[in-house]
């Protein structure tokens, strides 16, 4: 395996969870993760998948304190038959 970055976008919690409730998305699945800052520290961060089956939109937001949000992924298409997406047979 190798280490990836991408870009993550960060801001005030209070607007981010305004945006999630303007696309009527719902906490679905919370848990927590082991994130490693640039500094080469590991802190354990809250995350928080928000979504709309209605619309099938869906955010992943990592909870960094109490005044600050980070959003990790977002997308569409969500589906709950998650065979369409993750196949176990790595030929496929």
């Amino acid at each position: 395996t190798e280490m990836r970055a991408k870009p993550v976008q960060c801001g005030p919690k209070a607007s981010l969870l305004e945006l999630i409730e303007g696309a009527e998305e719902e906490a679905l699945l919370g848990g927590v993760a082991e994130v490693v800052y640039e500094d080469g520290e590991k802190r354990q961060i809250p995350i928080t998948m928000f979504a709309n089956p209605m619309t099938k939109s869906w955010t992943i937001v990592e909870f960094h304190n109490p005044i600050e949000a980070c959003v990790s992924a977002y997308g569409g298409s969500l589906d709950f038959d998650v065979n369409k997406y993750f196949n176990k047979d790595s030929s496929s």
